[in-house]
């Protein structure tokens, strides 16, 4: 009997010391009370999503035109990263970067061997592409042109190439020729930079066996686009932030 009596006393001291948090419904969900004192436990970072470079220097603006706070900005060719404080709440704003359509049918050209037969090609060009390739006479030497096959051309043997089975020549005179390759002028990314170009070259091959087109875009020169694609928004960023607090890479 006296051993339960003392488990009691001590399971009642233990109470009275155990710290007492309540809540408050007319406080915030952040602030509470410990042993009668108020508190406010640190609120979660935010991660704002921003659609285009001014939300993002209005956000860090206090009165509209000072820049404050310990803020830092990264940036890639995946999103512009900018934190109000990199060394407390670390609240943020993102911006994904989407590359745009031309860029990704590129890319897929790289990715994987791709041939477009004539009528095709003509038809990306002048809607993917519009106005976007050079030579700009490269549509008019698509439609001018038509496949023959080799015995129509031993004739001619010496005079213009001649491939395996079949060859092309060109319908009207003059002869135009088939760019070994083309370039293509695209934005890199969708907006809020889609004002941002990249020269993409890609070479041209005829298939002779199915009368279509390989596309090999050069190696080297879809990065090397979007690379220059990045220095310019670390250009626009540093336009409007302070350059030091903007960093290439992700945070």
């Amino acid at each position: 009997m006296l051993a339960e009596m003392i488990d009691k006393l001590r399971e009642l001291s233990d109470a009275a010391a155990a710290p007492k948090i309540q809540k408050v419904e007319a406080e915030p969900p952040y602030v509470y009370f410990l042993n009668g004192e108020r508190r406010q436990a640190q609120v979660h970072p935010r991660n704002h999503i921003a659609s285009s470079l001014d939300m993002i220097v209005r956000f860090a603006s206090r009165d509209g035109n000072e820049i404050h706070g310990n803020l830092s900005c990264f940036y890639d060719r995946k999103a512009v990263v900018f934190f109000f404080d990199d060394s407390e709440r670390r609240d943020k704003i993102t911006m994904p970067l989407f590359v745009s359509k031309q860029l990704k049918t590129i890319t897929g050209w790289a990715e994987k061997a791709t041939t477009l037969k004539q009528k095709s090609l003509i038809l990306v060009m002048r809607t993917m592409f519009k106005d976007c390739f050079s030579p700009d006479n490269f549509i008019d030497t698509l439609r001018t042109l038509k496949w023959r096959s080799l015995a129509e051309s031993e004739a001619e043997a010496g005079k213009t190439k001649v491939s395996v089975g079949r060859r092309i020549e060109a319908e009207v005179s003059g002869k135009l020729e088939i760019p070994d390759e083309i370039t293509l002028t695209v934005p890199i990314f969708e907006s809020p930079f889609s004002g941002i170009t990249g020269r993409i070259q890609v070479a041209i091959e005829p298939q002779v066996d199915d009368e279509s087109f390989l596309l090999i875009p050069i190696p080297g020169s879809i990065d090397a686009a979007i690379a220059d694609a990045e220095d310019k928004i670390g250009d626009s960023l540093r336009a409007s932030l302070p350059e030091d607090r903007v960093y290439y890479g992700s945070p």
